[in-house]
């Protein structure tokens, strides 16, 4: 009796760790899963589905890129620009470096158009096409046309220009669970690994506007 109790018992136990080991892998598979549907939406330049598998970190403001990422897709010419944006990346989805109950980092391979320089030297040509607009005789509705189509010219032929000029960047994508589903944390190492450092392109040359307008004010 003893005997067959203690088998019983060892099968129990036997069973539970399986059940416990299968449900954790299980648990994983969903956060990578997240993760893929997330950066397809990406590719596909679907904004919804972004939203759908993307939050935006916490304690970032309004400017974040999701924030940018969802406002343009409302016009059809930015949804195309989005989609032309992401053609490029390619990625590969590693192991589960730290994990939670309700959180995670996942280890990411990327690989996408180098536009770091390329964004930077374009800032500059945007700046100037949009003052020169500014101080036309056109109408409101004639320059957001106008800046509309630059805007897109300038930035398909960006990203055909370095199309064979590919970075990789590892990131550690980090994971949040909300609502009970598996979430990306959108920060800035994930989207501007994701965009070929364009992100960063453009808030270094905020920066750098806001530190000539403070610098012009102190002058004063």
């Amino acid at each position: 009796m003893n005997n067959r109790f203690a088998a019983f018992l060892l099968f129990i136990l036997t069973a539970t760790l399986l059940i416990g080991c299968s449900s954790h892998g299980a648990e994983k598979d969903e956060r990578k899963i997240a993760l893929e549907n997330a950066l397809e939406a990406m590719k596909s330049g679907d904004s919804e589905k972004m939203e759908k598998y993307v939050v935006e970190e916490e304690g970032a403001d309004s400017s974040s890129m999701e924030d940018t990422v969802t406002d343009l897709a409302e016009e059809k010419k930015a949804e195309e620009a989005l989609a032309y944006l992401f053609k490029h990346l390619s990625y590969k989805i590693g192991d589960v470096k730290k994990e939670e109950e309700n959180s995670a980092t996942i280890a990411v391979e990327m690989e996408q158009a180098d536009l770091k320089e390329a964004t930077s030297a374009a800032m500059g040509e945007v700046f100037i096409q949009s003052m020169s607009l500014a101080f036309s005789d056109k109408t409101e509705e004639e320059i957001d046309a106008e800046m509309e189509e630059f805007l897109l010219t300038k930035f398909k032929k960006m990203v055909d220009d370095n199309q064979d000029n590919l970075i990789t960047t590892n990131v550690d994508v980090h994971m949040k669970k909300v609502d009970g589903e598996w979430k990306v944390v959108g920060d800035e190492a994930f989207y501007d690994a994701a965009t070929g450092g364009m992100l960063s392109a453009i808030e270094e040359f905020a920066d750098s506007f806001n530190m000539e307008e403070n610098t012009e004010d102190a002058a004063k």
